[in-house]
């Protein structure tokens, strides 16, 4: 009974493609409703950036701070292993390559790529 229980569960999560949380910084979309009343699931710009130069824990604090200044940011998720950042931006926000850029240098940081795309 729990097992048929469980599995009902999860088929209705699946079938509202809904994430199950992930140990992350990242958060997912909050889901919302159209006018009609039809569930969707908000997208949200981000941004994947590598730096070299951002290397430490103090480092990920600074940068990540200088973001979240510009308000327009809602996670920041670092992988130190591959020197990436995962920058989620709130809904109907985003920032271009020469702003990211200008903000990155500013700090004394580089940046060796930048891409893009929406979750």
């Amino acid at each position: 009974m729990k097992m048929r229980v469980f599995l009902s569960v999860f088929a209705l999560l699946l079938s509202f493609q809904i994430a199950m949380p992930v140990k992350s910084e990242a958060r997912s979309p909050e889901p919302a409703f159209n006018e009609q009343g039809d569930f969707v699931v908000q997208q949200n710009h981000f941004i994947e950036m590598v730096s070299k130069d951002i290397v430490c824990e103090e480092c990920i604090k600074v940068f990540t701070h200088a973001l979240n200044e510009t308000g327009k940011v809602a996670s920041v998720t670092p992988d130190l292993e591959q020197n990436k950042f995962h920058i989620v931006f709130k809904e109907g926000a985003s920032m271009s390559d020469e702003e990211l850029t200008k903000l990155v240098t500013d700090l004394g940081y580089s940046v060796e790529s930048i891409k893009h795309g929406k979750i």
